[in-house]
């Protein structure tokens, strides 16, 4: 165990925070663990007097032990804060570069920074992750998936996904009164395909009525 990990240790047993560092000095010296220069420092500072030089010699390596695990936890912090930051940067690099990615083919690439885009509530991201997702680019077909996409960027009134949700209820489902709405919503947000689309679920419905007769 290292010297970070015992002191963790014991700070995280029934002792106080700052009984640890005591308790693992206490330990070294229970081993027979010294360090040669603090004990003659110890033994200089109080005349030679073996019992006070122990007593001091506790105190400097307590002293020392704070120093060293000071030292070593701004160490981690710091590299905490270098992988946070590479984290930081790699997405952003994914996120920027999505677009051109998914345009030049690279799938894998395009996905990921769409991911994460739309995780970030991006409409327009949601809807390339949703149609990727619907069409098996960069990762298995999962037209549930897209359609829980869709609607995330359709409640933001993306016309694509609006236009897409009407499409699936119309072609996948036969659902035409669904289709209905969503074409509906499309063509208010000034989808080009919107209105015929439309105009062709409402002939299904009528066409189903008159079975139904």
């Amino acid at each position: 165990m290292g010297l970070f990990d015992s002191i963790k240790a014991a700070i995280s047993g029934s002792t106080a925070a700052d009984e640890a560092y005591y308790e693992v000095v206490a330990r070294e010296l229970s081993n027979g663990s010294i360090r040669p220069g603090l004990w003659a420092k110890a033994l200089a500072e109080t005349g030679y007097d073996e019992l006070k030089a122990k007593a001091r010699y506790i105190q400097l390596r307590v002293e020392v032990l704070e120093a060293e695990v000071g030292q070593l936890r701004n160490e981690l912090e710091s590299e905490e804060r270098v992988r946070r930051q590479m984290l930081a940067d790699e997405q952003h690099r994914m996120e920027s570069d999505a677009l051109p990615a998914y345009r030049r083919g690279d799938y894998s690439l395009a996905f990921r920074g769409f991911t994460l885009l739309a995780q970030k509530g991006q409409p327009w991201a949601q809807y390339n992750l949703a149609y990727m997702l619907e069409n098996g680019q960069g990762i298995a077909r999962d037209l549930s998936a897209a359609i829980d996409w869709y609607k995330k960027a359709a409640n933001q009134n993306d016309k694509d996904a609006q236009f897409s949700l009407g499409r699936i209820c119309l072609h996948t489902f036969s659902d035409y009164e669904s289709s209905q709405t969503w074409f509906s919503m499309a063509e208010r947000n000034g989808h080009p395909d919107a209105q015929r689309m439309k105009k062709q679920a409402t002939e299904f419905i009528k066409a189903q009525k008159k079975l139904l007769k």
